[in-house]
């Protein structure tokens, strides 16, 4: 019997933009440690690397040397298949969980 492949991309895209759209925010932050990192770089690894300390309770600042975050996903990718709106909603909602600041054209 045939199956065809199960597309974890678009499924993964279409949880991202259900938990977004209706502001579910997934993780819950613990209370502040009172200690703190500095990341360099807004890109897919720093957001995630910056999300799972504040889950923690660890303040964290992050320094982006662009206008705004999201690294290749925002300037690398065309368009067509992921917008610079997209980026931005998905930074802002991984920020929303507190305790991640960006400074932005910070070389």
């Amino acid at each position: 019997m045939h199956e065809t492949p199960i597309h974890i991309a678009k499924l993964q895209r279409y949880s991202t933009e259900k938990a977004m759209a209706n502001k579910w925010q997934l993780f819950e932050r613990k209370p502040s440690t009172g200690k703190r990192v500095a990341i360099i770089g807004a890109g897919p690894a720093g957001l995630s690397c910056a999300h799972t300390l504040s889950r923690e309770g660890i303040d964290v600042t992050i320094y982006e040397k662009e206008s705004k975050g999201g690294g290749l996903m925002t300037y690398g990718i065309a368009a067509y298949k992921v917008t610079p709106e997209f980026c931005e909603e998905e930074v802002n909602y991984i920020t929303s969980i507190g305790g991640i600041n960006i400074k932005y054209n910070q070389n």
